[in-house]
């Protein structure tokens, strides 16, 4: 049996972290009186449907015990066939599967019956925010008017999505994320329960990597289980992707001081995306024991290459690009990192005049509005876009609508109001073109990288669209952008 089945709790005092859900339930349990419909909410992985299974447990069970809380008994005829899944009075169902109006017609027309089996009927709806507006309806006119032996226990990951008018049905129970500590606690117990060993910092490792999820922590101890008997920190950063301790600390510290050299020297080891994921826990880790403008500054950043690390070819571009901006934005004189044989980074020679000889200056803080780039550059785009307007009106506008935001390297990122931009700018011919006509404008080599801003300011109208292109343009991009 996978342990993430194995794992779940068949007591109230075996959900850990949620002491809140489970004080509650137990007290409502103990009083005869429970609810008849509740509403479990919070992030993946926190246990909210197996809490729903071990309410319904609960419920029906014929001999609870009540010392030390409310517990099910787990031998009785109804408490095994509910978790055996055995139990016909006990309807789960997946409203991302099931969300129309006719599943909850069907649902509704069922829980009229008295139950056949149990004490009472149940149902147990997951991820209710799937739901669509008329089964929404549908479902209200039952959580109004309940029969006396039903239970709805619903659940979601979105509580901001089920209508008011549901929610003030319910009885809403959140759940929250758990502890790294907990977590660790927890897979120590199934290591041991498997017959298999762990250090403790693989353990607390895997805890941190989990995020506050038990669900992702128990399937990631599962893989790592299947590859080796004995758990280690080595064998657990390997299998994350994640470069040796010391060199994300020394990464760390290049990117926060500004010094690309250091950084680049230490950055590709591991894989992409999680020495991102890495980078910015480590960071918002030191921001919260002491806040400063470098570390806000860095989160920013590294916010940023998240974003575009997500449409970028390469995913370490953007991790480049990231060391590129920290050096610039450092007072003083900013580090760089010698351009690499592959790369057509510009260069630029500046002489510098003896210290003697150079007055000190006083220091003026920097505010950068948006990131520089050289005007050459900004006039070779400018160029483009009129040159295959020349040709193809319509993709020159969409050209000058589009903003050159960055020029880092040998990338190119532009920023579009419209995703539909974004996605012709993506066009293996239409990208190739602008390349072409990059490189021969700026003697360079160019990589393109488009990116969705819903927000961006629209930008003036342009006469560079005749009446006919115009009206050609309006069916195709929509009138506000023509």
């Amino acid at each position: 049996m996978p342990i993430s089945r194995d794992a779940r709790p068949t007591r109230f005092a075996d959900l850990l972290g949620q002491e809140l859900v489970r004080d509650t339930l137990q007290r409502a349990l103990a009083s005869g009186k429970p609810g008849q419909a509740y509403l479990l909410h919070g992030p993946r992985g926190t246990g909210k449907t197996s809490t729903a299974r071990l309410l319904a447990r609960a419920l029906c069970c014929e001999s609870p015990t009540t010392k030390g809380g409310f517990e099910p008994c787990g031998a009785c005829a109804a408490c095994l066939a509910i978790q055996n899944e055995q139990a016909t009075d006990v309807l789960e169902m997946d409203a991302a599967s099931n969300r129309g109006i006719d599943d909850i017609r069907s649902l509704r027309d069922s829980v009229r019956y008295p139950p056949v089996q149990l004490k009472r009927r149940i149902t147990i709806i997951d991820e209710v925010h799937m739901l669509t507006v008329d089964a929404f309806n549908a479902l209200l006119k039952t959580l109004e008017e309940p029969p006396a032996h039903a239970t709805f226990i619903l659940a979601t990951t979105e509580l901001h999505r089920v209508p008011v008018t549901i929610r003030s049905r319910c009885q809403i129970l959140p759940f929250s994320l758990l502890s790294k500590e907990v977590i660790a606690e927890k897979l120590d117990r199934l290591v041991a329960s498997a017959g298999k060993q762990a250090t403790p910092d693989a353990l607390a490792l895997i805890a941190e990597h989990a995020a506050g999820g038990m669900r992702d922590a128990e399937s990631l101890l599962e893989s790592l289980l299947a590859r080796s008997d004995t758990l280690t920190l080595d064998i657990v950063r390997t299998d994350l992707g994640l470069p040796e301790a010391s060199r994300l600390t020394e990464l760390f510290a290049a990117l926060a001081n500004g010094d690309s050299t250091a950084a680049y020297t230490h950055l590709r080891s591991g894989t992409a995306d999680v020495v991102l994921a890495e980078l910015l826990r480590m960071t918002r880790r030191e921001l919260e024991l002491q806040p400063s403008p470098v570390l806000g500054r860095l989160l920013e950043v590294l916010l940023e290459a998240s974003i575009l690390q997500r449409a970028a070819p390469d995913p370490w571009i953007p991790l480049e690009v990231a060391c590129w901006k920290l050096a610039a934005t450092q007072q003083g004189t900013p580090k760089r990192a010698a351009p690499k044989p592959t790369e057509a980074l510009p260069l630029t020679v500046v002489e510098v005049a003896p210290k003697a000889a150079t007055p000190p200056q006083p220091e003026v803080p920097v505010v950068e509005l948006q990131p520089f780039i050289e005007k050459d550059v900004r006039k070779a785009w400018a160029e483009t876009a009129k040159r295959i307007g020349r040709s193809n009106p319509l993709l020159g506008q969409l050209l000058r609508e589009a903003e050159l935001y960055t020029a880092d390297g040998s990338l190119l990122t532009v920023r579009c109001r419209l995703k539909l931009h974004v996605e012709k700018l993506q066009g293996k011919q239409l990208q190739a073109k602008i390349l072409e006509l990059m490189d021969e404008l700026t003697q360079g080599s160019w990589q393109l990288l488009a990116i969705h801003q819903p927000n961006l300011p629209k930008r003036p109208a342009t006469n560079a669209l005749s009446g006919e292109a115009s009206s050609t343009a309006a069916a195709v991009f929509g009138t506000q952008n023509v």
